[in-house]
């Protein structure tokens, strides 16, 4: 009788992930270099990408090791028992060490996210990662998370959400899957404009996106609607910086 329990698996899997001396691959991430460990074998069959960046590194330190050991083979006799005291010691690190690959571009939280889910095929996303989620897992080849992430995005636009998610594409707006998801966005934009001039969202998205929104061609509002909204927003924000700038002269 064949017995299944994935759950226990996943959580197995999502686990070794958190235990170095179960992987075999550290990566450093991100400006503060944040340690995150994978397992080269899951990884090379879970994302092409991933693997060929393994590849070049494992190659990369071959072809370092060949040349270090090339330049202490032309070394005078007389310093060939530093030779073997180097090299008895480069093996020594070599064996238990993990392969290191350096990603000082990646988000560490977002890549902890990618990599868990390259080994547990699991991932926990909204509205407030999912699109660093989707256009990481687009620079991995993880095409079926990009895909599990566009489909979220969209069933859960709404009046909440739209402002969030417009202010994280716009970071992205190169990537195939954001420029897809855009659409979406922009159709609902368009439909809502009233309703979303009146959140209080709209006062705190930055000056770039507002006005990105109030020069849509399509929007469901008159001129009128769009002058008085630019208005209050302008007087908000101006109200504002005087208030903060008036607090900070009574503190000092």
């Amino acid at each position: 009788m064949p017995f299944c329990n994935t759950s226990t698996l996943f959580h197995d899997l999502r686990l070794m992930t958190e235990m170095p001396d179960l992987c075999d691959v550290k990566f450093i991430v991100g400006k503060d270099k944040v340690p995150i460990y994978g397992v080269k074998s899951v990884m090379a069959t879970r994302s092409r990408f991933l693997y060929q960046s393994i590849l070049a590194k494992e190659k990369e330190l071959t072809g370092s090791t060949k040349q270090t050991k090339l330049k202490l083979v032309l070394l005078p006799k007389l310093k060939q028992f530093r030779k073997k005291k180097f090299l008895s010691s480069e093996k020594r690190q070599a064996s238990p060490g993990l392969l290191t690959i350096h990603l000082p571009g990646e988000n560490p939280a977002i890549f902890r996210d990618i990599i868990q889910f390259v080994h547990s095929g699991r991932i926990s996303a909204s509205v407030h990662n999912i699109v660093d989620v989707m256009v990481t897992a687009d620079n991995y080849g993880l095409t079926e998370l990009c895909s599990s992430c566009f489909h979220f995005a969209t069933s859960f636009i709404n009046l909440d959400t739209i402002l969030p998610l417009l202010t994280s594409t716009l970071r992205f707006l190169k990537n195939k899957w954001i420029k897809r998801l855009l659409i979406k966005i922009w159709d609902f934009v368009d439909e809502n404009a009233g309703l979303i001039f009146q959140t209080s969202g709209f006062e705190k998205i930055p000056k770039e996106s507002a006005m990105l929104i109030l020069s849509r061609p399509k929007l469901s509002v008159t001129e009128a609607e769009i002058r008085k909204t630019v208005s209050d927003r302008s007087r908000r924000q101006c109200h504002v910086t005087d208030k903060e700038t008036f607090d900070s002269l009574e503190s000092s």
